[in-house]
């Protein structure tokens, strides 16, 4: 998989969750309407939705630094000197 498709991957993945995050913020705006959402409750939402992305967040940087190993043993077998050598 080429490198641009992977992070677009990876972002594709953050949005969706953004989107369930707001999709869920629709719901509670809908049932303030009908009568007051305890402030745990929307702290709670947020608090979740946080904790979700720092850990997309997390797996992408393990998934790109397994990317980047990955292409630097490729170049190392084909001979090509990194900026270290």
């Amino acid at each position: 998989m080429a490198q641009n498709d992977f992070e677009r991957r990876l972002y594709e993945h953050r949005q969706r969750i953004q989107h369930e995050h707001e999709k869920s913020l629709k719901q509670l705006e809908v049932r303030e309407i009908i009568g007051p959402v305890p402030q745990r409750e929307k702290d709670e939402l947020l608090r979740r939705h946080l904790a979700e992305l720092e850990r997309a967040d997390k797996r992408a940087i393990e998934k790109l630094d397994d990317l980047r190993f990955q292409q630097q043993l490729e170049l190392q077998r084909l001979g090509i000197p990194n900026i270290s050598d």
